[in-house]
């Protein structure tokens, strides 16, 4: 996550755009939490840049993508029309959530199979 510091480096560098970017990209990995591949999330580049760089070029948007790739754990790549993003720090938060939800899942599948 990034720190009061790096917080006010990337309002200096990119102003509220910036902060509301680090916002909407934690809350877009949030809302597409999969408990099977925790921290990572597969999308169009187009909708990454829609949702969280609604305003801004798609130029900028990637300036304040590299940002977050050099100060957090965040990282990124792009293939053709998709971005893959990767948050390792969320997976470590979900860690225990995660481990939960895989052992009721597979209870649930065990029980399945017993039926």
């Amino acid at each position: 996550m990034l720190s009061k510091s790096e917080m006010q480096i990337l309002l200096d560098k990119h102003g509220t755009a910036g902060i509301y970017a680090w916002i909407r990209l934690l809350e877009v990995l949030a809302e597409n939490f999969d408990v099977e591949a925790p921290g990572m999330f597969i999308t169009s580049k187009r909708k990454i840049y829609t949702e969280i760089f609604p305003t801004l070029c798609q130029r900028t948007g990637k300036k304040i993508l590299d940002f977050f790739q050099n100060t957090t754990s965040f990282s990124y790549k792009i293939y053709g029309k998709e971005i893959v993003i990767n948050c390792p720090e969320l997976r470590e938060l979900a860690d225990e959530y995660t481990q939960k939800i895989l052992k009721e899942k597979a209870e649930k599948e065990e029980k399945n199979i017993g039926s």
